[in-house]
Formats: C-alpha cells, structure tokens, sequence
C-alpha cells in the first residue's frame, strides 16, 4: 500500500458477500476515502444484481433497487464506457470486463474471492500484464490493518455492524461471519484486537 490514497476495484463475488461488502465499504466511508478509495464497474453491478435476484427470487425489484443504490452510494467512482478486449492467457473470458474496468480506472488492486484470478495475478504472466494488484478480500483487509493508524475506524465499523446484527439475530457472531466469508484472517484480528478491548 503507497502512501498516497489506495484505490481497489470491487469484484461482483466481493459486493454479493454481504459481510465482506460492508466491512470495506463502511471502512472506506469511516476513514472518508482518505486513506483507500472503492471502484467498481456497471457491468459488475449488473452482474451482482442478477445473482442477488437469483437468491432473492419472490423479492420485490424496489428491494432490489434499494441494495444497488446503497452500493452506489458507498463507492467512490463506478466506471462504464470503457474498451473490452481479448488477453491472451487471461484465465476467464467472462471476467475480461473486470479485468477491462479495472485497468481503465487505473486501480491498483482488484479484489477478488476468486481464485483463478488470484492466482494469474501472481503468476509471472499476470505480474507482466497487470497495472494492478490482484488480492483476496481477506489480504486486502488485513493490508487496511496495517496501513490504518489507528484501530479506531475498525472498532466503529464493529459497533455498528454489531448493532445491525443483533436486532436481526440474537446471537450473531461477526468474526464467524467473516470466517464464514473467506477472511479468517481480518476474522482473528477483529476478535483479538477490537472485540476482546470492547467487552
């Protein structure tokens, strides 16, 4: 992470894991983008709402529409307009326009759960032909750990993840849900470092 403000473009698997969404989007919104800025695309939105549909096949589209514009509203710039084209050795044709978006916006990390993508990133032909990073939700917040000056943004996203929770679940559980989520890791710090100083 550069110490000028880090910039990190969404992926539809991040914005459809609820848990991982609002964690980085309400750190993002806490430290008001000072330190990192959220991009996504259209098209990723498009795509994030077609599979909350098919998890939410009886719901009304308002309710629909309420999710994707309070996503909208959290991030800092969503791109649209931009060239899709071939890239040889990319590992999934159906992702070029997160790839396309990301390089565009001029990010400099996706952040992605899927592991293809991961996994051409670090390659030697991913290093070669990216402008970007490519990390795991959990990396990326586990660098927010580091670079952050101060616990204090993570401790306010907890109350108020906390507070959201419990009136849904008595007894939720927000590190199992980030366990859950595929961020064991952010998982141990929230417990060790902000849950355990709250209780």
């Amino acid at each position: 992470m550069s110490l000028d403000v880090y910039t990190v473009f969404l992926d539809a698997n991040i914005l459809h894991s609820k848990t991982l969404r609002d964690w980085i989007l309400l750190l993002s919104l806490e430290t008001e983008n000072e330190f990192f800025r959220v991009y996504t695309s259209q098209g990723v939105i498009d795509e994030y709402s077609y599979h909350w549909r098919k998890q939410h096949p009886a719901s009304t589209d308002e309710a629909r529409r309420v999710v994707v514009k309070q996503i909208r509203e959290c991030i800092f710039e969503v791109v649209e307009g931009f060239p899709v084209e071939p890239v040889a050795g990319y590992p999934d044709e159906h992702d070029l326009h997160v790839h396309a978006a990301a390089e565009f916006s001029g990010v400099d990390a996706l952040i992605t759960n899927d592991k293809k993508l991961i996994n051409f990133g670090c390659s030697h032909t991913g290093e070669d032909l990216l402008s970007y990073e490519t990390l795991s939700a959990d990396d990326f917040l586990m660098q927010l750990v580091e670079f952050l000056p101060t616990t204090v943004p993570f401790e306010k996203v907890y109350l108020s993840q906390e507070k959201y929770a419990l009136k849904r679940k008595r007894d939720a559980n927000l590190c199992e849900s980030l366990r859950l989520a595929g961020a064991p890791q952010f998982a141990e710090f929230i417990h060790s470092k902000v849950y355990l100083r709250l209780v």
